[in-house]
């Protein structure tokens, strides 16, 4: 499946389209990512939500503004958060809390400026 990301990226896209691959792709690792640490495979869970944030950030550094792209990286940055605090590692688990605190700060921002920019022109 993952590959079919892949082929559909290397054909020239518009970069709406590619940003919204990329976030799709990184939604899908982040899936497998949740599906391995039920299974209790959690260096590959680990491996996958890395993935997924990789993607995440490249489809944000292409189009800034994808709030449905920074809401899934906050998104995986807890579910990480939460992998990391299931295995002890709470330093960590605590770090990846704060950094998803902060991409929802940036996204409230965003939707504030949104919102001011559509109601109050």
């Amino acid at each position: 499946m993952i590959a079919i990301f892949d082929d559909l990226l290397k054909n020239k896209l518009d970069k709406q389209d590619e940003v919204f691959i990329l976030s799709n792709q990184g939604d899908t690792f982040r899936y497998l990512g949740g599906l391995q640490k039920r299974l209790s495979k959690y260096p590959e869970a680990r491996k996958n939500y890395d993935r997924s944030i990789e993607v995440y950030d490249s489809a944000i550094s292409k189009s800034p503004k994808d709030i449905k792209t920074l809401n899934s990286k906050g998104l995986t940055l807890q579910e990480l958060g939460n992998l990391c605090e299931n295995l002890e590692r709470n330093e960590e688990a605590e770090d990846l809390y704060l950094e998803s605190i902060c991409v929802y700060d940036i996204l409230l921002n965003k939707l504030d400026s949104l919102y001011k920019t559509q109601f109050f022109k």
